[in-house]
């Protein structure tokens, strides 16, 4: 927020510019914008048809509402045209989330978690500003050990091939 003021100048009314104005303390008005954007990631029909495919004991009652949204931060971005590059990056990531989030065994999830499926199985909502209005600190809530558990598996590295004779 800037502050204007026409006519004077340091020195000017007797006193220091500075000193003639009372600038508000630190408040959660004063909050600062994350250098982040965000989406909003709600299932749709074929994310629910998969779930109960895979569920079938514990899923049939499963309704899209029960299901409900997720707010994702993503890389920041300014121009609404650069939301799909950003959410190519990060969809394999929400995908493997939101998967997780529902069924844990990686055995079944879906093999194409590309951004055109990503599209077919959720509504994508795009944010460009994100403001935190939070008290305190941003934690991890997960702890050290869940750092990378929605992660995808790193690809195996070929072992190298011993030599005959050794």
């Amino acid at each position: 927020m800037g502050l204007r003021v026409d006519g004077l100048r340091d020195g000017a009314a007797g006193g220091n510019l500075l000193a003639a104005f009372q600038f508000p303390p630190a408040s959660p008005w004063n909050a600062p914008m994350l250098n982040r954007s965000a989406v909003i990631v709600r299932p749709k029909k074929p994310f629910c048809d998969w779930l109960r495919a895979v569920d079938y004991e514990d899923a049939p009652e499963v309704t899209l509402d029960q299901m409900g949204p997720t707010l994702y931060l993503v890389p920041e971005y300014e121009d609404p045209a650069d939301a799909d590059k950003v959410l190519k990056k990060v969809c394999d990531e929400i995908f493997c989330r939101e998967l997780e989030g529902w069924y844990t065994d990686v055995n079944v999830w879906p093999k194409d978690r590309s951004l055109k499926v990503f599209k077919q199985w959720f509504d994508v909502q795009h944010y460009e500003v994100v403001e935190d209005v939070g008290r305190g600190p941003i934690e991890n809530d997960e702890g050290p050990d869940e750092k990378d558990r929605f992660s995808p598996p790193p690809p195996r590295r070929p072992q190298p091939k011993k030599k005959p004779g050794r």
